[in-house]
């Protein structure tokens, strides 16, 4: 497999036990950090440019015979899954994709005038040749009145975004969005499908029936995970890391994988910009992110033991 290691921030590079394991692989890192705290949470479309030359740049070198393994540091960079996949579109792949999206939060927020961590499905189904997005394991309180919340609910309606949430049943809704393959909508409520309602055999049959391609990508943002496997800049879902392994094994295992990219490291956030930015930022992160104190070095190590845990799953089952 293609070992790609996105620094945006300094969660990776404080991880020298993961960075050892690393070498056993075909790995490329690229220092992105002078953009990382311009790009960090959202991100204006010149910043994005700049960044996407350079991953195209940093893509050159993989052999796309085999899958590509992306590492990318905090959950506040999920967005970038959709400048990646932007890249990998226009110059490697010429196929279509389901996207299969695990995480504690369903990044469908309408945001047109810039890239935001919580908005990147809706530029992501943007792209040619990306056909559907299924997200699992949500367990965060944005299905709480999610139209409040201004979430692209249009998606489902559509039929380009299926949603599996761990255990919410039911959102309420002020419009009818329709009935999909993963939702039903009836008495101002969009009625869901919670995974933790399901065993395991009939998640992997329903996950499988949701995917709409032949070649499927997934994208991984570990605050999905319980505390106990992973600590990030945001509230923490309900799979452990076990479970996930068996899901991802299901999929890998009955699609052509073209690559994961995982997010949800720990960082101190810092933010470039201008005044007005900067503020706007750091209001959001008090808004929206837990207010709990993270020991760094902790959070490093913990995280530092997942990711290589998942690379070694990635290396047994890829083989």
């Amino acid at each position: 497999m293609n070992l790609f290691l996105l620094n945006l921030d300094n969660s990776l590079s404080n991880q020298q036990l993961f960075l050892d394991f690393c070498k056993n692989f075909h790995v490329h890192e690229l220092n992105a950090m002078n953009l990382g705290n311009k790009v960090r949470l959202w991100s204006t479309e010149n910043y994005l440019r700049e960044l996407r030359d350079l991953i195209s740049s940093s893509l050159s070198l993989f052999d796309f015979n085999y899958p590509l393994i992306t590492f990318m540091g905090s959950g506040d960079f999920h967005h970038i899954s959709a400048e990646l996949l932007f890249c990998l579109n226009n110059d490697y792949w010429s196929r279509d994709i389901t996207i299969i999206h695990f995480d504690n939060h369903p990044d469908w927020v309408n945001y047109s005038k810039k890239s935001h961590c919580g908005s990147w499905v809706n530029k992501a189904l943007k792209i040619n040749r990306i056909k559907k997005i299924i997200s699992v394991g949500i367990d965060s309180n944005d299905l709480i009145f999610p139209e409040l919340k201004d979430a692209n609910l249009n998606l489902l309606k559509n039929g380009s975004l299926s949603v599996l949430p761990y255990r919410r049943e039911f959102s309420y809704v002020f419009k009818n969005y329709g009935s999909g393959d993963s939702h039903t909508t009836y008495n101002n409520k969009i009625y869901w499908q919670p995974i933790i309602n399901l065993n395991e055999n009939d998640l992997f049959k329903k996950i499988q029936n949701l995917i709409a391609t032949e070649h499927v990508y997934i994208t991984i943002d570990k605050d999905v995970l319980v505390n106990l496997n992973a600590t990030t800049n945001w509230d923490q879902g309900k799979i452990n890391l076990d479970y996930l392994f068996k899901i991802l094994s299901a999929i890998i295992k009955n699609n052509k994988l073209l690559g994961i990219d995982i997010v949800g490291d720990y960082s101190y956030p810092h933010y470039d910009g201008n005044l007005i930015e900067k503020l706007l930022k750091y209001a959001e992160v008090f808004i929206d992110q837990p207010r709990v104190k993270i020991n760094f070095d902790a959070a490093t190590a913990q995280n530092c033991s997942t990711n290589i845990l998942i690379l070694k799953f990635l290396n047994s089952i890829l083989k």
